[in-house]
């Protein structure tokens, strides 16, 4: 009985470690590796959810391994429960747009997902669903948005650097009201102008720390935010990081 206990926790073990190395390593208990509990990781999936609200394929993948490699650092019970949680967060996310109400698909994927072994195939998946939902936003929303909206965000994507530009600056531009063009926007992005523009450049800002090594201090200008003390207080509540902070994970 000892025997059968014991053998039974063994492939109890080497299972949880087949989710994490893949089919074929089964029986091979040198393959098992110590794993440690981390804590979930936030930054990566608020990032994850922003690049399939925003209907940015390009980032779904290359975030989705970042996720991966993270999760294999943890055990079994803590991936699976990390896995749920994503998906939760993607789910509320969706919910809070007013023009997706299909829940359905998260349900569906949710029990597909606990049928599946191995974390690759998990986010194999899970990759497929956030690509087919990203498509499915981004027509959504250039169909609901006017020619004007489209052209005041092109117009934003090139005088975001500017720190005197703004919300009055694009009415003037368009020569209608701000109060008007506002309400437009709004009603075509569920944002304000003005949180739009503070979001593109703190998008920007993320950017340059990853992608650059320019100092940390010259990154606020470059985003078109005139005043540092502002980025770093707006930056830390976004995301719970100091930008020096947020430079390193990206690295690491």
């Amino acid at each position: 009985i000892y025997a059968l206990n014991d053998s039974y926790e063994e492939v109890r073990g080497l299972m949880k470690e087949r989710f994490f190395n893949g089919p074929g390593l089964l029986l091979m208990k040198e393959s098992a590796v110590p794993r440690k509990e981390i804590e979930y990781p936030r930054e990566l999936g608020e990032q994850l959810c922003a690049a399939v609200l925003s209907g940015e394929s390009g980032k779904i993948d290359r975030i989705i391994n970042q996720f991966i490699t993270v999760l294999k650092q943890t055990a079994y019970d803590y991936a699976r429960m990390y896995i749920n949680m994503l998906v939760m967060r993607l789910l509320s996310q969706i919910l809070a747009i007013n023009t997706f109400k299909d829940t359905k698909s998260f349900y569906s994927l949710f029990r597909r997902l606990q049928t599946i072994e191995t974390l690759e195939k998990t986010f194999a998946e899970f990759s497929v669903f956030c690509h087919s939902l990203a498509a499915e936003i981004q027509h959504k929303s250039s169909g609901s948005m006017t020619p004007l909206v489209k052209d005041a965000i092109s117009l934003m994507e090139k005088q975001y650097r500017d720190p005197l530009f703004s919300v009055t600056s694009a009415a003037e531009y368009f020569n209608i009201t701000p109060s008007y063009f506002n309400r437009i926007f709004k009603k075509a992005t569920d944002k304000s102008f003005s949180e739009y523009l503070s979001e593109y450049r703190m998008e920007i800002a993320c950017t340059l720390l990853r992608e650059t090594n320019n100092p940390i201090g010259s990154i606020p200008e470059a985003a078109g935010i005139s005043n540092s003390n502002y980025f770093y207080t707006l930056f830390k509540k976004i995301y719970r990081l100091t930008p020096q902070q947020y430079r390193q994970i990206q690295k690491n």
